[in-house]
């Protein structure tokens, strides 16, 4: 079909009339005609198809094709995480081009990281890993139907080979499975605000509690470094550098764990699904700062005087203030 044909298509599986999905996207009605009916040009970027395809969960680059087929609508349907993500960012009226500027400086602000909060290799050399720059999506795959495939594509190597590729080959996927949760578990927990179950079908949500649960499974996905074809990319030098850099987050990472853990899980009992108007709500929380300085709501005076004070802090002194009382509440706990 035609670009033009899977526009309406879009629409009506929504089952928004021209003038509802209009009002909701705050396009006019006029436009969104003269977009179906091939009258007026768009692209990938117009504000429309951002939109429509939030809603849908397609990917927009699915825009670029003239024509499109099966092949490429099941290629470009986005996970939930993602399209959650991509609805955030329309109502927040974050433009295309901002959307992975925006959330690296968002996850920044919460936490200092090295590799994670910036371009890397990871990014360049697997595209399935960008998941959180929601040009892509990255859907569980079943260990039997993979493993089913691979014993597929590897069927004449020899036994013991075929055994040693399928197992390093299901090691990496789950690497790069575990990595691609941890970046959308420290986004969740950076926009502090919406339900975690928001952006996972229930199996998936079953698996993110799974990497919460505690910090073994948490930190997991920094395995991947470890992987020998990662050191074939790179000369010895640059490898020790990210390797470094790696090492430094999983400190970093250590000592938030808790924290993370618990905000994921009052997220889970307290958090806003994801809709235009609770993201209208969560706009002006985040143009205030207040996403940035919170603390469970404070009844004692000094408490609430400590999350006043605590924006002002410089990341080191957080970080020891963190870490001693962590400490204090090991001291109770244990007591």
């Amino acid at each position: 079909m035609t670009k033009y044909e899977f526009l309406e298509k879009l629409r009506k599986d929504l089952r928004y009339s021209r003038k509802k999905i209009a009002e909701h996207l705050n396009v006019s009605a006029s436009a969104i005609e003269k977009y179906e009916k091939d009258k007026l040009d768009f692209n990938y970027k117009t504000k429309y198809i951002l939109g429509i395809c939030a809603l849908a969960g397609y990917n927009n680059e699915i825009f670029i094709n003239e024509e499109i087929d099966d092949y490429m609508i099941e290629d470009e349907k986005l996970t939930l995480f993602s399209t959650k993500i991509r609805q955030i960012l329309y109502f927040l009226n974050i433009e295309y081009d901002e959307y992975t500027f925006f959330l690296r400086n968002l996850i920044t602000k919460k936490i200092k990281l090295n590799e994670l909060s910036k371009d890397n290799f990871l990014w360049e050399y697997d595209k399935s890993l960008i998941n959180y720059k929601l040009n892509s999506s990255y859907p569980i795959i079943e260990k039997e139907y993979y493993f089913k495939q691979l014993e597929e594509s590897f069927k004449d190597f020899p036994k013991e080979e075929r055994k040693k590729i399928i197992k390093k080959t299901i090691n990496e996927h789950k690497n790069e499975l575990y990595f691609t949760y941890l970046f959308q578990i420290i986004t969740i927990y950076s926009l502090n605000f919406f339900n975690p179950k928001e952006f996972y079908t229930q199996k998936e949500f079953a698996h993110i509690n799974y990497i919460v649960s505690n910090e073994k499974n948490f930190l997991e996905s920094f395995d991947i470094l470890d992987e020998e074809n990662i050191r074939d990319f790179f000369d010895n030098q640059t490898f020790s550098i990210l390797e470094k850099d790696f090492k430094e987050d999983l400190i970093k990472l250590k000592k938030l764990f808790p924290i993370i853990k618990q905000t994921i899980e009052e997220l889970e009992k307290n958090g806003k699904s994801v809709n235009k108007e609770t993201i209208k709500e969560f706009k002006i929380e985040l143009e205030s700062g207040t996403l940035f300085t919170n603390c469970n709501t404070p009844t004692d005076p000094k408490d609430k005087q400590i999350c006043e004070l605590l924006q002002y802090a410089p990341t080191a002194f957080k970080d020891k203030i963190i870490e001693k009382l962590l400490q204090y509440k090991k001291d109770v706990e244990e007591f």
